[in-house]
């Protein structure tokens, strides 16, 4: 018995530590505006379920945020399901999927380079004071 709470005891600090090693925020109606206001830089993605190229990205925004939050970067990282939401969708003016977007102090800055995380970190820093 005892052997078998342990277990059940590791295997869910195990869990809780691998989904605790990335951030991402998800963002909707409820608390989308209010985020965006309270964080100066806060980097969105806005995707689709069903998208094939939102599934190929998801691993590479994955290591944006892992790479933020290991060099102790902050920015925060969030996504909206484009779908589900589709009010903040058309108020941010979304017309493909993935689209990542850097709001600055409120302001949003589209990205349009390579989706590899690398990429985005760098231009991370260069569009902010970093």
């Amino acid at each position: 018995m005892k052997f078998q709470q342990y277990f059940q005891i590791s295997f869910i600090i195990l869990l809780q530590l691998s989904s605790s090693s990335t951030f991402i925020q998800d963002l909707d109606k409820s608390n989308f505006k209010t985020v965006i206001a309270d964080n100066p830089y806060i980097l969105v993605e806005f995707y689709a379920p069903w998208c094939h190229f939102c599934k190929e990205f998801a691993p590479e925004y994955e290591k944006v945020a892992k790479i933020l939050q290991e060099k102790n970067v902050p920015i925060q990282v969030a996504k909206v399901d484009a779908i589900s939401e589709k009010d903040i969708a058309d108020e941010q003016d979304i017309g493909s999927y993935p689209t990542v977007k850097l709001f600055k102090n409120g302001y949003s800055l589209n990205y349009h380079g390579e989706r590899q995380a690398e990429d985005i970190f760098k231009w991370l820093l260069r569009n902010t004071d970093q």
